[in-house]
């Protein structure tokens, strides 16, 4: 059985409040870190996906999952150009799977011997750490962070060291102490998920010195959205593997295609660790037109996102929550009503995410951005109807001097 320890490298004081933001500084890593016990594959956190209460029901608002706005229905078009045959054969290694790999470097500007399809982003994360995850070797990342993460790095028997993921300032003097062993490996994602907090260009260059062209993961999933995108640097800094996805801005969670960008002197290694057929021929065939004939669908929906998202931090702030300043499509908040508002919604048929099980996350909730107009409108509806009756239940306690 595979076990690894799980060790926290925190710069806030122990006895901080939850909601209270940590402060980022050096710190004397021999001294202040906590070891918890060793966890294995099958005790690891949990991925929480909310099943669907009812699948054939249109009338739930489903803000829990990070999905993007919805691409145009022309991308649909590429499944007319396919035969039955095509469903029964396996996919064309070089010419379905290779066409996506070239338009997708072309849309990077990129050599197209470096980008590796993947199964969604969750792939290129398991890609990644079956290529360069060491059994005994620390996986450096802040967390909370996205769960395949963890059970990525516990599968390859790896050291999880945990820095401080609501820090507004990365704690690179954490990192540099950390990251001394060639083996060890720095997991970077910007935007994050779940806090929606960015790394900028300054700090993704040191981050990448500390590693000195070591293998390092960059999940890029969410770059579309942040003020500032990264791909550029990332794309440039040696030893980066560079994730990508169509699933966020793109809008086509459903394909569950993205890619892995790695070095030209490591994409024989990654390319021979990816299953053969990563991704269904339909989920191909879209994925190229997408990314060929719609190559500004991203920018457009993520300049869509941007106003959606300021308006769903002041329905939180609302809501009695303190919403973290996010560069994703989705806002994480962080207060004492966190559970009862994601209840009442539930309520009201619009789910948000909870982290059940997530100690650090006991306080949180996750609302991923409306897609449309209609869906903001009955987010504000809801949430506006949530407020009136705390309201009316507070008055209600006034009126009896505080006795229920």
């Amino acid at each position: 059985m595979t076990r690894r320890n799980r060790t926290t490298v925190t710069t806030a004081p122990a006895t901080a409040p939850a909601t209270s933001a940590p402060t980022a500084g050096a710190l004397d890593v021999a001294s202040d870190t906590r070891t918890r016990p060793p966890t294995t594959v099958q005790n690891a956190p949990k991925i929480d996906v909310r099943p669907d209460m009812n699948r054939n029901s249109r009338t739930q608002l489903r803000l829990d999952r990070n999905e993007g706005c919805a691409p145009p229905r022309a991308v649909l078009e590429a499944l007319t150009a396919l035969d039955v045959d095509d469903l029964r054969r396996y996919p064309d290694v070089a010419a379905q799977i290779g066409a996506v790999e070239r338009a997708w470097a072309e849309h990077l500007d990129v050599d197209a011997e470096r980008v590796v399809l993947t199964t969604g982003g969750d792939g290129a994360i398991d890609l990644f750490f079956a290529c360069f995850g060491e059994p005994g070797a620390r996986c450096v990342v802040a967390t909370p962070t996205f769960e395949p993460i963890v059970l990525a790095a516990a599968r390859a028997g790896m050291e999880l060291v945990e820095l401080d993921g609501f820090a507004r300032r990365y704690p690179l003097a954490d990192a540099a102490a950390l990251l001394q062993r060639p083996q060890d490996r720095l997991v970077l994602v910007s935007p994050a998920n779940p806090t929606g907090l960015a790394l900028d260009g300054r700090t993704l260059r040191e981050l990448c010195t500390l590693t000195a062209g070591r293998p390092t993961l960059i999940d890029l999933a969410y770059h579309e959205f942040a003020r500032e995108d990264l791909a550029p640097i990332a794309l440039c800094e040696a030893g980066a593997c560079v994730l990508f996805s169509l699933s966020k801005a793109w809008g086509l969670a459903g394909l569950r295609v993205g890619c892995l960008v790695v070095p030209s002197e490591l994409a024989s290694t990654v390319r021979a660790a990816r299953p053969v057929y990563p991704v269904a021929t339909p989920s191909l065939a879209i994925a190229r037109r997408a990314l060929e004939d719609f190559a500004d669908l991203p920018l457009e929906n993520a300049r869509r996102t941007a106003p959606m998202r300021e308006r769903v931090e002041r329905l939180l702030l609302r809501a009695g929550l303190e919403p973290l300043p996010s560069e994703a499509n989705f806002v994480l908040a962080r207060g004492a009503g966190a559970a009862d508002l994601a209840t009442g919604l539930a309520a009201r048929r619009v789910f948000v995410r909870r982290f059940e099980g997530r100690a650090e996350l006991a306080d949180a909730v996750r609302v991923t951005c409306p897609a449309s107009d209609a869906e903001l409108a009955r987010l504000v509806l809801a949430i506006d109807d949530l407020c009136r009756e705390r309201e009316a239940a507070l008055d209600a306690v006034n009126a009896t001097g505080g006795s229920r």
